[in-house]
């Protein structure tokens, strides 16, 4: 398995790379815009990523932003379907928390919608690994 995680937060970057390491490459990106130009490479050279772990609040382009640019880029590559990158957001707020802004609120709900997972921050090694089975990334 390919994988890209993407988190602007050291330490939670580390921890997710560190939980799927055993299970294929990885590399990461701190912020959306990094994450596009890494799968557009990916793509570009024929080893497109097979999962990708995207924070849903990060500096210079969010996490939503970068799942449109992302969709957008893969399609126009013709990879849609189970061709496409799996791609799960992570968060440490929730949809419900009323404490978070309405913004932020509906960025998390819409990211929920067009991903194929959800992961709550600190994540858990074993959630993401049932993830990944539910996703038939992993045995």
């Amino acid at each position: 398995m390919k994988a890209l995680v993407v988190e602007d937060e050291f330490v939670s970057r580390m921890a997710l790379q560190e939980m799927l390491l055993p299970y294929g490459t990885v590399h990461a990106a701190v912020n959306g815009a990094e994450a596009v130009t890494a799968v557009r490479h990916a793509i570009e050279t024929g080893a497109p990523y097979d999962f990708i772990s995207l924070d849903a609040l990060m500096p210079v382009m969010s996490g939503g932003q970068a799942l449109t640019a992302i969709r957008e880029f893969e399609q126009a590559r013709g990879l849609s379907g189970t061709a496409a990158a799996k791609v799960v957001v992570t968060t440490a707020i929730d949809a419900a928390d009323g404490d978070i802004g309405s913004v932020a609120r509906h960025l998390l709900q819409d990211m929920k919608t067009r991903c194929d997972g959800h992961l709550a921050k600190p994540v858990k090694k074993s959630l993401l690994i049932r993830l990944l089975r539910s996703l038939d990334l992993i045995s």
